[in-house]
């Protein structure tokens, strides 16, 4: 999900317990003409892998293909850093502290591992679009939790913004709610992205030092590692109890090609591809493309799985993402 390491990279680089000097990174950052290219890219990556992980979930168990799409993601990751033998720190040479290991493994298993799980079992319930028009809303929730819990200010038109966001919220999942048939499986599905959602607006409160502290590829690899972990325990108790063990009969190379790329497009290379993309740009920025992930997936939803959207939860789409792009350059005024 692109928009955690959008605010939690912006907001971490303001700890001042990172203890690195602002203006002299901000220094360095070198504009180049591929990097708003590279950005684009991520966020595309990150809306197309919806639809995918959408085909790829009607055949494998959510638990198994979550197992699977980490497995494929942290294969790439660990060899990248094998390849760039770079230290984890990045702000001193010093190892990674036990308790911020500690940190970043707990954190993991909340993003991606409980926040996915979530996710896709909501995506056996509900359709492609609605996931990452909902996936959206994602920045507010993590603006009204850091208010909640870590007490940050909060002005006036980002309350404003999260209220247009929540509407706009209800317009999309609407049509689950027909009163003359409501779609219980469907509405079921939404509330899981949305508790998924919640999940990973927690992960970004509490791993924003860790993202401006650490390198990020070695923080992605070892979150990922323990989120990988944790769907594997998941997996070993749904198949104690039977729930909806993988039928090895379904498996063929067009299900095996789907399960790699949608888990690198969700999580290895769009990850990577930002990270490159922010050494060349403010993190701020990022926000500009924001609305390339809903439109990706909507877009590949539409050719994929043959999915389309009412006027109401279009209308409702452009009401997300205008409150979003809205909160964030509001915020970065702010600042």
């Amino acid at each position: 999900m692109f928009t955690i390491w959008v605010h939690a990279t912006e907001s971490g680089a303001e700890m001042d317990g990172a203890g690195v000097n602002q203006a002299e990174l901000a220094g360095h950052k070198r504009g180049v003409w591929w990097a708003p290219v590279v950005l684009a890219l991520a966020s595309a990556c990150w809306g197309v892998s919806v639809p995918l992980s959408k085909k790829a979930v009607a055949a494998i168990p959510p638990v198994t293909l979550l197992s699977l799409q980490l497995l494929a993601s942290i294969i790439v990751l660990w060899v990248a850093l094998l390849l760039r033998r770079q230290p984890m720190a990045a702000v001193t040479d010093q190892p990674i502290t036990r308790s911020d290991l500690f940190r970043a493994c707990f954190s993991g298993m909340l993003q991606p591992g409980a926040t996915f799980l979530l996710v896709t079992l909501g995506l056996l319930l509900t359709s492609a679009s609605e996931v990452v028009l909902l996936d959206a809303i994602e920045p507010i929730i993590i603006i009204a939790m850091a208010a909640v819990l870590l007490k940050e200010r909060v002005s006036s038109l980002q309350y404003l913004c999260a209220i247009v966001a929540l509407c706009g919220a209800v317009l999309v999942i609407l049509p689950q709610i027909d009163m003359a048939a409501i779609s219980w499986n469907g509405l079921a599905g939404d509330l899981l992205v949305l508790a998924g959602l919640c999940v990973a607006a927690f992960y970004v409160v509490l791993s924003r030092r860790l993202i401006s502290a650490y390198d990020g590829l070695h923080l992605a690899a070892i979150q990922q590692s323990a989120a990988f972990a944790f769907a594997m325990v998941a997996l070993l108790v749904a198949t104690l109890i039977g729930v909806a063990p993988l039928d090895w009969r379904v498996i063929d190379g067009e299900i095996v090609c789907l399960v790699i790329l949608s888990g690198l497009l969700q999580f290895a290379l769009p990850f990577w591809l930002y990270l490159l993309a922010l050494r060349h740009m403010r993190a701020s920025m990022a926000a500009l493309f924001l609305p390339l992930i809903p439109l990706s997936g909507v877009i590949l939803a539409y050719f994929l799985l043959g999915e389309t959207l009412g006027a109401g939860q279009w209308l409702g789409a452009v009401l997300i993402i205008a409150a979003v792009l809205a909160s964030f350059l509001t915020g970065k005024s702010a600042h």
